[in-house]
């Protein structure tokens, strides 16, 4: 059964592309059409079409603590509004791709753009029913991932089609199937209901999401999962409710995407506070104060049971360094306006546990060799993050030589028994804790047999290490253009908690390229479908992605919970010492992704005097509600 448009159907091998693309319009697929459901609250309905024959609801969240009723009962002020975070596609610079083949001895190779090379060969191996010792799978520097190049799309026809020629095979999507076909970022629904006392407390929280996980849903349950808690995690509130729904509806499947909810989440939570605090007239910075948990707390209802994520004094050192960079920005006039602009500013915060929840596991392993280099092996592939020149300075720490010494061998499922992969921001935090642990294991084998080559491994499994919770905040301050409804960013702020620092530049280029996606997002992109489910805008002239030029530069600023300054890694986590990491990590990889929307928008309804609840804030979308409220008649 094709449950979306652009599941694929049959496959075409031939000896060139050009070849098999006309093979491929030749093949007459005759479909008989069956009832769609295309909207997530319509497929909760019990008599809904079923996209599955299990069922719509792929997964549920609900989460209590206290009394929400009678909290929100007791509020001086509740507010209540819905926001929609829309469809959205990666557009890495590198499509999905695959080459198979089978080598002289028999054994299967597939060289192909993935994040966890481990896991490609543990499905792989499961679909075809093939010995994972008969299996290698490696993969190159990838060209940008973002979470997409989890997925595996084009590895097991590849397979499959070298299997039965015998012959290499190679198959790469082209851009319109990235659109069409590749798994999208979640889009959300979410309600939410806070009640406040005047001064500011929150006495009551209550928030409903609804995802639409598209027609499978591999990573619907996770998603959702990570939204709710990141929902809720920097809410200081006894009184609580939390229900989600992850459901199947006949789109595109919806995947892994930079933030994994957290994002959809932060835009829904955060542009509430904001409307909040102009109902209590409050400026925006001191009600998040006066919500936050304070250090060693934790929300009632975030993470899992028995392990909550406890916030350190991380989150206060962000809201005092944006509240000193946001009053020397507003010091500049911005010149080179539209007659007329409006000018806003607007703020937001975002969270996420410092970990991973999904099992993840990092090894590593590190070989003395006989002309006294040492070879270290770590599973991810590089993709943009910056790890490799991280990983390998931890090492050469924890060695006591020095960095030129260690040669970085990665990606390669032969060279280590198993790895999660890179995602999650774990590319330094587990791996990093991987590689230190099995270079002190090496050090005590060198001491053991001095003067041989010797090897160890190390494993880092996400599960053992400590709990806590990473913080980042977003200013923007932004002019709107009346008779356009064009957004342009004037200025951009970025405070992260970063931990301890190995690299600032890379870790600054990790939160720059965050800001500028997350804009997209907040501003253009956005992948609509028709009333059939197609994706009606299938090319980079119909989504528009940010461009050099659009956004002015980031003031990016990295402190540490401690209250010292520091830089991030690219991946975000730190060292001390000796190499050794700190006892609780800070991810930067996905999380100044998160309150890049809600700043955007929490900017433009300062300068519009308007809420618009649903992104994009295209221009087109801008300009309707600056007509409507001018009362003027449509054209």
């Amino acid at each position: 059964m094709v449950r979306h448009v652009g599941m694929r159907v049959a496959a075409v091998v031939a000896e060139s592309p050009a070849a098999a693309e006309r093979a491929a319009r030749l093949v007459d697929v005759v479909y008989e059409p069956l009832p769609a459901v295309l909207d997530p609250e319509e497929a909760l309905r019990p008599d809904a079409p079923r996209v599955h024959p299990d069922g719509n609801i792929v997964h549920e969240v609900h989460r209590r603590a206290g009394d929400p009723d009678r909290g929100l009962a007791e509020a001086d002020v509740v507010h209540e509004a819905v926001f929609g975070s829309p469809r959205a596609q990666h557009t890495a610079l590198e499509c999905h791709a695959t080459r198979a083949w089978t080598d002289p001895d028999g054994r299967l190779r597939v060289h192909t753009a993935t994040q966890a090379p481990h896991l490609v060969r543990r499905t792989l191996c499961r679909i075809f029913g093939l010995p994972e010792e008969r299996v290698r799978v490696t993969a190159g520097r990838l060209g940008g991932a973002f979470g997409g190049k989890q997925e595996m799309l084009t590895e097991d026809l590849a397979v499959l089609a070298a299997l039965r020629t015998g012959r290499p095979v190679q198959w790469e999507f082209t851009r319109t199937e990235e659109l069409t076909a590749a798994t999208v970022r979640h889009p959300f629904r979410i309600r939410v209901t806070l009640g406040v006392r005047r001064d500011g407390r929150l006495t009551g929280v209550r928030i409903r999401a609804v995802a639409d996980t598209g027609a499978h849903g591999n990573h619907g349950p996770a998603v959702l999962d990570a939204a709710c808690t990141a929902a809720v995690l920097l809410l200081d509130c006894p009184d609580v409710a939390v229900d989600g729904y992850s459901v199947r509806t006949h789109h595109v499947p919806s995947g892994a995407f930079r933030g994994y909810g957290a994002g959809q989440a932060a835009h829904a939570v955060q542009s509430a506070l904001d409307d909040l605090a102009r109902l209590l007239r409050l400026d925006p910075l001191e009600l998040r104060r006066r919500v936050h948990p304070p250090a060693g707390g934790s929300s009632p209802v975030a993470g899992s049971p028995g392990r909550p994520p406890v916030v350190d004094d991380g989150l206060a050192r962000c809201v005092e360094v944006l509240a000193e960079a946001r009053e020397r920005r507003r010091r500049d006039r911005p010149d080179g306006l539209p007659p007329g602009a409006a000018i806003g500013e607007g703020l937001a915060f975002a969270a996420q546990p410092t970990l991973p929840g999904d099992g993840h596991i990092a090894e590593a392993a590190v070989t003395l060799r006989d002309d006294g280099h040492y070879e270290l092996s770590t599973g991810a592939p590089e993709f943009g993050s910056g790890t490799g020149p991280v990983l390998r300075r931890l090492a050469a720490a924890a060695l006591g030589v020095a960095p030129e010494r260690v040669r970085h061998r990665q990606a390669d499922t032969d060279l280590l028994g198993h790895d999660t992969g890179g995602y999650g921001s774990t590319g330094v935090l587990l791996t990093g804790k991987a590689v230190e642990r099995a270079c002190r294991a090496l050090r005590d084998r060198m001491a053991e047999n001095p003067g041989r080559p010797v090897s160890a491994t190390g494993r880092a499994p996400a599960d053992e290490l400590p709990l806590g919770v990473a913080a980042c905040a977003q200013w923007f301050r932004v002019a709107v253009d009346p008779a356009t409804g064009v957004v342009r960013v004037l200025d951009s702020v970025h405070v992260v908690d970063a931990g301890r620092v190995l690299d600032a530049e890379r870790c600054r280029d990790q939160v720059e390229g965050a800001v500028t996606q997350g804009a997209g997002l907040a501003l253009w992109e956005e992948l609509r479908t028709d009333p059939h489910g197609r994706v009606a805008n299938d090319s980079l002239r119909g989504y528009t992605v940010p461009r050099l030029g659009d956004l002015p530069p980031t003031e990016v600023h990295l402190v540490t919970a401690d209250g010292g300054a520091g830089a991030g890694a690219g991946a975000g986590a730190g060292a001390e010492g000796d190499g050794a990491m700190l006892s609780v990590p800070k991810p930067v990889s996905e999380l100044p992704f998160n309150p890049v929307a809600p700043a955007l928008a929490n900017a433009v309804r300062d300068a519009i005097g308007v809420r618009l609840t649903d992104l994009p804030l295209r221009a087109d979308a801008v300009w309707a509600v600056l007509r409507d409220r001018a009362g003027e008649d449509p054209e």
